[in-house]
């Protein structure tokens, strides 16, 4: 099978991680011949960025992506071309790629890298009608949570497959190396430094505790820390709490297995840091949002995690006290949750159902 990936690789986020584990994965493949269009933006914006700024660079990065696109497409003809999207705005550029192919008679499928569907779906505003758009052109639609696959098939659409994200074997070996050096005395947050992620709840229930580690990584692109370390100060007078910025993931695997994983996210999709905790077999507490709960098996009797509301300062509060006070419990969970990712969301598993699916566009 010839199949044109249309994605970022060098993009900040996790679809390009995502990118790199496929292509890893497809690497030595027989059967499937994997060429990437990376579909990267000019110019990396952070999350504070203006609408004026988006709309400057952004539609240059769109215009170069289309054009690109219709280029590599011509040259090569693949049978199915595969469209990695994070929605928004970006769907103008899907619907013109996902109509080209339509037009040439060639396979395509959308994959949705975002959680938001069902608020989409339930909002029916702009971004609706653009996705109802997208998903009509496409022959197959991927998605990465149960509920999106569930808003869709709700909204008409038949043709959703859902897949989960995958953690590359490299990874997996990677955090094998390290001996674990866990201290359930020690939480660790890897994520924008953003309050969507719950980091004021975070900080509000750490103000409750004292003798706590807290490292706080990743980038802080709307500079609230210095205003939170203000606002949260008993929280830093209590505890070690520290900002410590944005690092590579093998940094964080090193961090992962030394500590309690925490991500109190209002909203997330299938987020890499937790397949990361979940490959160090770290103690992993998270919100019941996106695909996480399916992944830390939050409703089974065997939980791999320790399930908190999104926004709630008393869950947190609850969920911390529990684990810091026990270390057998944190042991338990972290090596339940490092079973289910080997078995479930290693690349080999998830570029299977890739190939799986591709092959049925094509019968």
């Amino acid at each position: 099978m010839k199949i044109m990936l249309c994605s970022p690789l060098r993009a900040v986020g996790g679809i390009s991680k995502w990118t790199k584990s496929i292509l890893d994965g497809f690497m030595l493949s027989k059967d499937v011949e994997l060429s990437l269009y990376a579909m990267d933006p000019i110019r990396y914006l952070g999350d504070n960025a203006s609408i004026f700024m988006r709309v400057v660079w952004g539609v240059p990065s769109q215009l170069r992506n289309i054009w690109s696109f219709i280029k590599k497409f011509r040259a090569e003809s693949p049978k199915i071309v595969h469209v990695c999207s994070s929605g928004s705005m970006g769907l103008i550029r899907d619907i013109i790629i996902l109509r080209l192919c339509r037009n040439a008679k060639v396979k395509s499928c959308l994959h949705l890298h975002y959680g938001r569907i069902p608020g989409v779906v339930i909002s029916n505003g702009w971004e609706w009608s653009l996705l109802k758009r997208a998903v009509h052109l496409a022959d197959c639609v991927v998605v990465m949570t149960s509920d999106s696959k569930t808003a869709l098939e709700s909204a008409g659409f038949a043709n959703v497959i859902y897949m989960p994200n995958p953690i590359s074997e490299r990874e997996i070996d990677y955090a094998d190396s390290i001996p674990s050096a866990l201290s359930e005395r020690k939480l660790i947050f890897a994520g924008h430094i953003l309050e969507t992620k719950g980091i004021r709840e975070l900080l509000a229930a750490m103000e409750s505790f004292e003798g706590l580690t807290l490292r706080l990584f990743g980038e802080d692109s709307k500079g609230i820390s210095t205003q939170l370390k203000r606002t949260y100060s008993l929280a830093f007078a209590k505890n070690d709490i520290e900002f410590v910025g944005q690092v590579d993931h093998i940094a964080i695997i090193k961090e992962l297995k030394s500590g309690i994983l925490i991500l109190p996210s209002y909203t997330e999709g299938f987020p890499y840091v937790i397949l990361e905790g979940m490959a160090c077999g770290a103690p992993i507490i998270a919100t019941t949002v996106g695909a996480i709960p399916e992944m830390l098996d939050f409703d089974l009797a065997e939980p791999c995690g320790v399930a908190i509301e999104p926004r709630s300062v008393d869950s947190l509060k609850q969920a911390i006290a529990n684990l810091t006070a026990t270390s057998d419990y944190c042991r338990i969970i972290g090596a339940r949750a490092a079973k289910k990712v080997r078995c479930r969301y290693s690349t080999k598993q998830v570029c299977s159902l890739l190939a799986e699916t591709w092959q049925a566009l094509l019968q």
